[in-house]
């Protein structure tokens, strides 16, 4: 039996408490202002879905299939979409982060861009100038080659 796809759907602003027991058996993540829903539909679902949305009278912002492995593959990292760029946020010991960037590699993934990203800087840092983003500077200056 084939399984189902798996779907991701942004909404705008938080839903309430009452609006959050209509998600029953979804994943629900609380996001920035957006409240992101997760889970497997057919066609028929996910249009019976977008349906209630849009009768609960939410702001639908997005609803995207993704690729379950790579959901999956990401679990316990803030993820952000930006553009078409997903941008993966979390704390890594260098084992861990050779480890993504392995399976970062091995999904078939264009990395472009990892960086160390310090909370604050310390106050005695001459590089405390560039907002603790030490070394995070791209050789072309920030600017991709076409």
């Amino acid at each position: 039996m084939k399984t189902l796809p798996t779907y991701e759907i942004r909404i705008a602003g938080r839903v309430d408490e009452t609006t959050f027991t209509s998600f029953a058996g979804l994943e629900v993540q609380l996001r920035d202002d957006d409240t992101i829903l997760t889970g497997q539909f057919d066609q028929a679902a996910l249009h019976g879905m977008l349906e209630m949305i849009r009768s609960l009278g939410l702001d639908l912002l997005e609803a995207r299939r993704v690729d379950e492995t790579t959901f999956t593959s990401f679990a316990g990292l803030e993820v952000q979409l930006r553009d078409d760029d997903t941008i993966l946020t979390g704390q890594f010991d260098q084992a861990a982060l050779h480890g993504m960037l392995e399976m970062i590699r091995s999904l078939g993934l264009d990395l472009l861009e990892a960086r160390r990203v310090d909370a604050a800087p310390p106050r005695d840092d001459p590089g405390a100038a560039d907002g603790g983003q030490r070394g995070a500077a791209r050789p072309d200056d920030g600017r991709r080659r076409r």
